[in-house]
């Protein structure tokens, strides 16, 4: 008789099991007692990133990196550099384009959604669109009377806000390069201003506020004031019910609709960015 082999059930990998047991321990936890529990933290950078992550690559860069940004398939990076904004092609290892007009330092820079075009910002006051793949200037936007902090396109790629040292929030048109409206004024100190992933909403973080605004409207429909004027970053959730915001040394969650405010955690120093995962399941704090 032929003996009966037993089939053996095929193991799941060990960091597989690991990570999941970890993330969805502490998923229980957050969403029993709703807190930031501060040991996820240390258990990303020191376990998970360190031992299931490995270095991909390292390009040597001719001039220093300021800003950076990813085109949506990872295959090119544009980055800031003094007063111009570089195409590196990751693959290649080299820069490709580089995109020179700006005046003073470029502040901020990055991809319209179709990777057809660049749009950067600099201390010359002025907003540049640039063709990426000729890199020659399509559009020059004008109406900031100081430096331009931050700069984004909405997801749909029509329109392009800005925030500037000059105290305001502008909302400009991409195809008639004109402004449509001045959303904030006398705005202390701007920091960073973001469109949600769907694009009906704008979130900006100053030095003492994060506020929301409406799109379509061009109305402020929220605002959270910092007691103790530190705002650091903020981003809304990619559904846009919720904005994480660092304000007052502490981690703040912001429902958008109600206007509650639910504090995560207080006591932290300094904190250097705010991001949602892509799902707003999760976010991280640098």
């Amino acid at each position: 008789k032929k003996k009966k082999t037993k089939k053996k059930k095929k193991k799941k990998k060990k960091p597989y099991i690991e990570i999941e047991l970890v993330i969805k321990h502490w998923y229980r936890l957050f969403s029993i007692k709703r807190r930031w529990i501060g040991e996820l933290s240390r258990i990303v950078s020191r376990y998970f990133l360190l031992t299931y992550f490995k270095l991909l690559k390292v390009v040597q860069m001719q001039s220093i990196a300021g800003n950076v940004s990813f085109s949506l398939d990872s295959a090119k990076i544009v980055f800031s550099s003094g007063n111009t904004a570089q195409i590196l092609d990751i693959k290649q290892e080299k820069v490709i384009q580089v995109l020179q007009g700006h005046s003073k330092d470029v502040n901020d820079v990055q991809f319209s959604p179709d990777e057809k075009m660049i749009v950067s910002c600099s201390a010359d006051k002025t907003i540049r669109l640039w063709d990426a793949n000729s890199g020659q200037v399509i559009k020059i936007f004008d109406g900031h009377s100081d430096r331009v902090i931050s700069v984004q396109f909405s997801p749909n790629g029509l329109f392009i806000v800005s925030c500037s040292s000059d105290e305001t929030i502008r909302l400009w048109n991409v195809n008639t390069g004109n402004q449509v409206k001045i959303l904030a004024e006398n705005l202390s100190k701007p920091k960073n201003v973001r469109f949600s992933p769907h694009g009906h909403l704008i979130v900006s973080s100053s030095y003492e506020y994060t506020q929301i605004w409406d799109v379509q409207s061009t109305n402020k429909i929220h605002e959270l004031r910092a007691d103790s004027t530190h705002v650091y970053k903020s981003q809304i959730s990619p559904n846009g019910h919720s904005v994480v915001s660092a304000l007052d040394r502490a981690i703040r969650l912001w429902d958008t609709n109600s206007g509650a405010i639910t504090t995560l955690k207080e006591g932290i120093p300094y904190i250097n960015d705010v991001k949602y995962s892509h799902d707003g399941q999760f976010f991280t704090v640098i």
